[in-house]
């Protein structure tokens, strides 16, 4: 059975969203829901509640329903928004805030999949980078007005290249802005400037690399250290002065060894 009208009054049987939708079928009005707990708790378990009143009257019953046992409290935030006492009865006015309900795990991070990097010249760039040891992945235009909803740049146009680790988990994404024209300069500020970002590979042989890089009229930014014989590194001033970190591991312990024997 559904509903049945009895003079100005229905009765429904069939569950409170039947009877929310008929309540609203009387349009321009607020609808009250007036019961005992348990219909109580249906509505505002299923979150249809905007604001709350109890009336409070100092009466002994012996037992009865708990007001507030069984609700999900995630589904509200409740606020007092009034109070009249009075001799017999206090009345509370709660204002209902809806929670946003997350229907999704908590996202996990998975990897760091690139740094950015913005050139003058891609085709150098790519040069100097697989001259250390990565590998082009791809080249592609990124341009249209989708790219720059992402950068706040607006319509934009921007060649990319993709360099990736012999190891396949690091990338390097190396861009030349077409449009608009880069604003600022930043590649040959020193490595204690705010904001600045270097990038640092692990590499076999140092001695080696730096013999082939210097060819490429590559600078050694301050010297090649030996740390306690854990790493040998340096930072370099690659193509467009584009400072990069170099180290070659030399024992069996790594970057981590390092911190725990500092905590």
């Amino acid at each position: 059975m559904g509903s049945r009208r009895h003079d100005n009054f229905y009765f429904i049987n069939d569950g409170i969203e039947s009877a929310l939708n008929k309540a609203k079928q009387s349009k321009g009005k607020d609808i009250r829901i007036q019961g005992g707990a348990n219909t109580i708790q249906q509505f505002l378990n299923a979150g249809l509640v905007d604001e709350f009143f109890i009336h409070i009257a100092p009466v002994f019953l012996g037992s009865g329903i708990r007001l507030f046992d069984d609700i999900n409290k995630d589904k509200y935030d409740l606020q007092i928004s009034e109070v009249i006492p009075s001799d017999l009865t206090t009345h509370l006015r709660y204002k209902l805030t809806k929670k946003i309900e997350l229907d999704m795990a908590k996202s996990k991070l998975i990897e760091m999949n690139n740094v950015g990097v913005v050139v003058e010249n891609l085709d150098n760039a790519i040069s100097f980078f697989t001259e250390i040891g990565l590998t082009l992945e791809g080249r592609a235009m990124v341009e249209g007005e989708w790219a720059g909803q992402v950068t706040g740049l607006g319509n934009q146009s921007v060649e990319v290249a993709m360099m990736v680790t012999p190891d396949g988990h690091s990338r390097l994404e190396i861009s030349k802005f077409l449009t608009p024209k880069t604003i600022s300069d930043h590649r040959t500020a020193p490595v204690n400037s705010l904001g600045y970002l270097r990038v640092m590979f692990r590499v076999d042989n140092l001695d080696e690399l730096l013999s082939r890089l210097r060819k490429r009229d590559v600078e050694i930014v301050g010297e090649v250290v030996n740390y306690e014989n854990i790493y040998k590194l340096c930072y370099i001033r690659g193509t467009e002065g584009l400072l990069v970190g170099l180290a070659e591991q030399l024992g069996n312990k790594t970057a981590a060894d390092i911190l725990e024997s500092n905590e």
